[in-house]
């Protein structure tokens, strides 16, 4: 761990944040080879976290849909949308490098599948405010088997992440349907492009799309 004063900056190697209590799971909901995160020196002074940038590298996220239907992400953000409060917390940019999401559904029994090489931009995030988000995950084979997830989401809904809205584009470079399938799982793709406006577990794969 490494911590600076001058801006407040703190780095830390080998990070882990457990889940949701709720869910009991052996695994940590976020493990990261490093963190680099930047606080705003006169919102800090006020008491106010403001961090100018916060930065992810080799993250892998254990997603967790339980039998009765909740998501072990939804309470996020529960805490600082409920009650009042003088200051939000925001975030100016998050930046994730190469992570990995692993998605386990225990209310339908499917079995755990696992994303590699996912790349995350998010800026201007506050709870109570819609923020722009660019997600790129990256497939195993020749050429740029790249799926770009780009758009803008909130405000959070509190107590209920999965609820929060989303809309946006899909853009998919040199993508082979079979790839897509199997990253999707899905068989009803009819078309190699897609516009979708849903909810923030679209990332997670569940939401409805408009086909065209």
């Amino acid at each position: 761990m490494h911590l600076g004063l001058v801006p407040p900056r703190l780095q830390v190697r080998d990070l882990a944040v457990g889940d949701d209590p709720n869910f009991h799971e052996q695994k940590p909901f976020v493990q990261a080879r490093g963190l680099d995160v930047s606080v705003k020196l006169l919102s800090l002074l006020k008491g106010a976290i403001d961090i100018d940038s916060l930065s992810l590298q080799n993250p892998s996220v254990e997603i967790v849909k339980n039998q009765q239907g909740v998501w072990n992400f939804s309470s996020l953000g529960s805490n600082s949308a409920s009650g009042p409060s003088n200051h939000e917390f925001t975030l100016a940019k998050l930046s994730i490098q190469d992570g990995q999401v692993a998605v386990t559904d225990l209310n339908s029994g499917t079995l755990r599948a696992v994303y590699d090489h996912i790349d995350v931009t998010l800026r201007d995030f506050a709870p109570s405010k819609p923020f722009s988000i660019d997600v790129a995950a990256h497939l195993p084979g020749s050429g740029a088997q790249e799926i770009r997830l780009q758009g803008h989401a909130g405000p959070l809904v509190p107590n209920n992440v999965a609820a929060s809205p989303f809309s946006g584009s899909l853009n998919l470079n040199q993508i082979g349907i079979s790839n897509l399938q199997q990253f999707l799982k899905t068989s009803a793709l009819t078309g190699n492009s897609e516009a979708a406006r849903c909810s923030i577990p679209y990332l997670l794969l569940t939401c409805k799309r408009s086909l065209r």
